[in-house]
């Protein structure tokens, strides 16, 4: 795992943040990138649960912290404000073969009654709508969190009292065994006939393909022959530096999600030219637009495995 990137403050609080003192984090933050290697993830984890830090696990362009610049995202993070004990949350991350990364008690926590839990993705999630749709799925597994966890640009303030959980091993998910999982709590929550109702809801809701089963469309690969080459990309040439099309990129990357896109209409169509033979092979059985973390059209310029 290369270094992950996430915004955090350069200022410790050992106390919640005043009004001011929030509008200060909140303008300053978006200019504040950290990028962690895995094994120091344990010292970042103790600034944010210990020292106070406030993070927000997105990154952004311009310095600006909404989702306009939104640039990408690994950490995924729930605030909880009571409903719910810490050892519920676990157990239920669990149950779910959702491991959590770090825990800490928030700044006004009494008896570990309000605490924040951080989830690590495989890899960086670069397309909003995919981390929205991750978000949300979180947020929906987990009812009892604050609402406002439902925004991927939230930031979240540090803690000064106890890490709850601290995994050493650093444990990551990745968006299929999550998307799947959300199903099995369908299950759990509704019973099995109530499968897809909520499945195509939630499908309304993010813009996330289903199958033919009603399942979430959406597969992980490393297998750079699972890339679909076209002509236009085999005769570009050339490379470019310091792109995330870069071949390491596309070979070590483990989030190369398909099933994220907007359903079609005869007006609008999401990143697919809507009369091309490859756009019609694009949709699946719910009418949705097949998505892919990588843009092809500009592939063959970066990647030298790719073209060949």
């Amino acid at each position: 795992m290369s270094k992950i990137k996430l915004s955090l403050d350069n200022v410790s609080f050992l106390h919640k943040p005043s009004d001011e003192d929030a509008g200060r984090i909140s303008s300053r933050i978006a200019r504040l990138t950290e990028e962690v290697e895995s094994e120091k993830l344990v010292n970042l984890a103790r600034d944010i649960g210990l020292n106070g830090k406030t993070f927000c696990p997105a990154t952004f362009k311009n310095g600006i912290r909404n989702k306009e610049n939104f640039n990408e995202q690994q950490f995924f993070a729930l605030d909880f404000d009571g409903g719910i004990s810490f050892e519920e949350v676990r157990e239920r991350a669990d149950h779910y073969d959702l491991p959590m990364l770090f825990a800490y008690d928030t700044l006004s926590s009494k008896n570990h009654d309000k605490f924040r839990v951080a989830f690590l993705n495989d890899a960086p999630v670069t397309d909003i709508r995919l981390a929205k749709a991750m978000q949300k799925a979180w947020v929906t597994m987990f009812p009892e969190s604050d609402p406002q966890c439902k925004s991927v640009v939230q930031m979240y303030y540090g803690g000064d009292k106890e890490m709850l959980h601290l995994d050493r091993k650093i444990p990551a998910i990745n968006a299929e065994s999550l998307f799947r999982n959300l199903v099995n709590y369908f299950e759990d929550e509704h019973g099995k006939t109530n499968i897809r109702r909520h499945t195509e809801l939630f499908s309304h809701d993010t813009g996330l393909a289903l199958d033919k089963k009603g399942r979430f469309d959406v597969k992980v690969t490393t297998d750079i022959s699972d890339i679909q080459v076209t002509e236009k990309n085999t005769e570009n040439v050339g490379a470019l530096e310091g792109d995330k099309n870069s071949p390491t990129f596309i070979i070590h990357s483990l989030s190369n999600i398909k099933g994220v896109g907007e359903k079609l209409s005869k007006s609008y169509c999401f990143n697919f030219d809507c009369t091309s033979p490859s756009s019609v092979a694009g949709r699946n059985a719910g009418g949705h637009a097949t998505y892919r973390s990588v843009e092809f059209d500009s592939l063959g310029l970066r990647c030298r495995l790719y073209r060949e």
